[in-house]
C-alpha cells in the first residue's frame, strides 16, 4: 500500500475492524449498510452535508447500496476524519495535522490529476479540486483558530474565503458570517487592525452576522481609534446578543468603557452599572464605573462603588489602588493613606502603591516618610521614573 500512514491506511484498504466507522476509525457504528462499512453519527451527519447524487457513496468501497447522505469522495477521508477528532475533542493535535495535510495535498498538482482521472470532463476535475482546496483552507482555519493558532488560521481562512467568495453559488463552499468573523478575530489577535476591521464589516454585512460579528468590528476600531464607530458596533451586538447570554456583560463593558471615552458619560455610567450587576465580581467593571462617575463629577459614587466591591473581593491590589487615587484626587488624604498603608501590608512590593502612599505624604507634609516610601519604590524598580522624580524634588535631611 502506498499510503501516507497507518491510520488511513487501515481505514481505506479495509484493515480497519468491522466495529469501526469507515472513516474516522474508531467505534460505535449508527448505520449498517448492506457493503458493512457503517459510519459513526459525527461523520454520518458531517457526510449528509456533502451529498452528490449520482456518484459512489461508501468511502471505503463505493458500493452505491450505501446511504445518500454517505457519499465521499476518497481525498475527503481524512479532511473529515480530522473534522471528527476536533468535533469530539479527542485528539486536537491529529486534527491539525490531518487538516494541514489535506490543505496541502488539494493544492498540489496530483491532488487535481487525480480529480480529473475520476470524472469525464476535466472542467469538472478543476473545479471539484478548486473545491476541496477551499474547503480545506475553510476546516483548517476553523480548527486553527480553536487551538489558538490565531497566524495559521488568519492564513488558512484569508487564503480560502475571498475564494469562496468569488464562486458562483453552490460552486464553492459558502462564505458565510461565522467564517468571516472567525478571520477577523484572528487577525486582531495578531495585531492586524485594519484587516480585522475589513473582515468583521464583511461580515456584519449579512443579515445572519451574529452578535459577535458587530463585537469584533467594535474592538478592531476600537484599538484603531474610531471611538465612535466602535460604540455604534458596539450597541449593534448588544441589540443582538441574549437577554441572558453569559457574554452579554462583556459587551456592556466594552460598550460603556467606549462611551466613557468618547465623553457620552450618562451611556458609559448606565452600561458599567449593568454590566456589574450582571457580573458582581468584575473588578475591571468596578473600576471602569468609577473612573466614568468620577469623570461625570460624582466621586460620592465612584468611592461607593469601589468599596463595595472590595467588601466582596478585599484581595483586589488593582481595585484598592484605585480606590486610593479617587480619594487622592478628591483631596480625602487621611482615607487614601489609610488605604494605601494596607494596599503595602498586603503587597510590600507593589511599587506604584509605595510611589501613591510617598505622594500621600508628601501632600500631607511628612516629606520623610515620602522619601522613605520613594526610596523603597526605587530599590524594588530602579527604572521607576516617577519615584526618581519625586526624590529629586525632595531634600533629605542629610542633605540639608
Amino acid at each position: 500500500c502506498q499510503r501516507e500512514d497507518w491510520a488511513s491506511h487501515r481505514v481505506a484498504c479495509g484493515v480497519a475492524p468491522a466495529a469501526a466507522c469507515a472513516v474516522c476509525a474508531r467505534g460505535g457504528t449508527t448505520t449498517a449498510p448492506p457493503c458493512g462499512h457503517g459510519l459513526c453519527a459525527a461523520c454520518e451527519y458531517a457526510l449528509s452535508k456533502r451529498r452528490k447524487p449520482g456518484r459512489p457513496k461508501c468511502p471505503r468501497c463505493r458500493a452505491p447500496e450505501q446511504s445518500e447522505s454517505a457519499l465521499i469522495l476518497e481525498d475527503e477521508v481524512p479532511l473529515l476524519r480530522a473534522r471528527h477528532a476536533a468535533v469530539v475533542r479527542t485528539d486536537a493535535a491529529e486534527a491539525r495535522r490531518l487538516l494541514s495535510r489535506a490543505a496541502e495535498r488539494c493544492r498540489a498538482a496530483q491532488a487535481w490529476e487525480a480529480a480529473a482521472a475520476r470524472r469525464d470532463a476535466g472542467l469538472e476535475g478543476r473545479r471539484s479540486s478548486r473545491r476541496h482546496a477551499v474547503l480545506a483552507d475553510l476546516e483548517l482555519g476553523e480548527a486553527l483558530l480553536g487551538l489558538g493558532d490565531f497566524d495559521g488560521a488568519a492564513t488558512s481562512l484569508g487564503r480560502g474565503l475571498p475564494l469562496a467568495e468569488a464562486g458562483a453559488p453552490g460552486e464553492l463552499p459558502a462564505a458565510t458570517a461565522t467564517l468571516w468573523t472567525g478571520l477577523a478575530r484572528a487577525q486582531l489577535e495578531i495585531g492586524n487592525a485594519a484587516g480585522a476591521a475589513h473582515s468583521a464589516t464583511r461580515a456584519t454585512a449579512r443579515a445572519d452576522a451574529p452578535w459577535q460579528a458587530h463585537h469584533t468590528l467594535g474592538a478592531a476600531q476600537d484599538r484603531l481609534g474610531e471611538l465612535r464607530a466602535a460604540t455604534a458596533a458596539y450597541r449593534a451586538a448588544l441589540a443582538k446578543v441574549g437577554a441572558h447570554d453569559a457574554e452579554r456583560a462583556t459587551v456592556l463593558f466594552n460598550l460603556g468603557r467606549c462611551c466613557r471615552a468618547s465623553g457620552d458619560l450618562g451611556d458609559a455610567v448606565e452600561c458599567l452599572r449593568d454590566c456589574l450587576a450582571a457580573s458582581p465580581e468584575d473588578g475591571a467593571a468596578a473600576r471602569e464605573l468609577a473612573v466614568a462617575l468620577e469623570a461625570a463629577g460624582d466621586s460620592e459614587a465612584a468611592v461607593a462603588t469601589l468599596r463595595k466591591y472590595l467588601v466582596r473581593s478585599p484581595a483586589d491590589l488593582e481595585t484598592t489602588r484605585a480606590l486610593g487615587a479617587i480619594l487622592f484626587s478628591r483631596g480625602d488624604l487621611l482615607a487614601a493613606r489609610e488605604v494605601f498603608y494596607g494596599l503595602a501590608h498586603r503587597a510590600p512590593d507593589d511599587v506604584d502603591g509605595l510611589v501613591r502612599l510617598g505622594l500621600v505624604h508628601a501632600r500631607l507634609g511628612d516629606a520623610r516618610e515620602a522619601e522613605i516610601r520613594w526610596r523603597r519604590a526605587l530599590a524594588l524598580d530602579p527604572a521607576c521614573v516617577e519615584a526618581r522624580a519625586n526624590l529629586a524634588g525632595v531634600r533629605s535631611p542629610a542633605a540639608a
